[in-house]
């Protein structure tokens, strides 16, 4: 006798990655992939309330719409930098141009470049998280010296802020696939 079980829950997230900071070994930041904000609201009520007594301050959350995603390979990121940029509303469409068609091509020309995603904030659409997923440190150092002042620098002068954060991977889970 077979039988089906259903949980009342939704499925969790797809994929989790923990990074560690590189500079600041308190600092972390979780990334994670859902079907939507609100199976994330739903999985996690109340949210995320054991996390947030780890944090020393508020965390930050967002949910992004997925602008450009590229994945080299099936081993993670060993290093992680996650820019985030923010722009007036008359400077978001020369921002998204230049992370598009500038900063992007430009990032898949390095061969140590294993990860690369962008999204748009839902609730702020002139903020952009960017995700660069490198293969070591060392990949991930020669990178940042030959990209990061061009780039940064461009986006400066679109009147455009940008934060950075670099971390190590600490631990990479991929939810099984739900069977059809």
């Amino acid at each position: 006798m077979a039988a089906e079980l259903q949980s009342s829950r939704p499925p969790r997230s797809l994929r989790a990655r923990v990074f560690q900071g590189l500079s600041d070994r308190r600092a972390v930041i979780y990334i994670a992939e859902w079907s939507s904000r609100d199976a994330y609201l739903t999985y996690n009520t109340p949210p995320l309330v054991a996390l947030n007594a780890l944090c020393t301050s508020p965390p930050r959350r967002w949910f992004g719409q997925p602008l450009d995603h590229f994945e080299a390979g099936s081993e993670p990121p060993q290093v992680l930098t996650s820019s985030i940029f923010e722009a007036l509303p008359a400077a978001a469409m020369p921002l998204i141009s230049f992370l598009m068609e500038e900063a992007g091509p430009a990032l898949y020309q390095s061969t140590s470049c294993v990860l690369r995603a962008l999204y748009q904030d839902l609730d702020h659409p002139s903020r952009f998280i960017s995700l660069k997923g490198w293969r070591s440190e060392a990949d991930w150092a020669a990178a940042m010296a030959a990209l990061a002042p061009r780039l940064d620098a461009h986006v400066e002068r679109l009147g455009a802020t940008v934060e950075h954060f670099t971390g190590l991977l600490r631990a990479d889970v991929v939810s099984a696939k739900p069977q059809p």
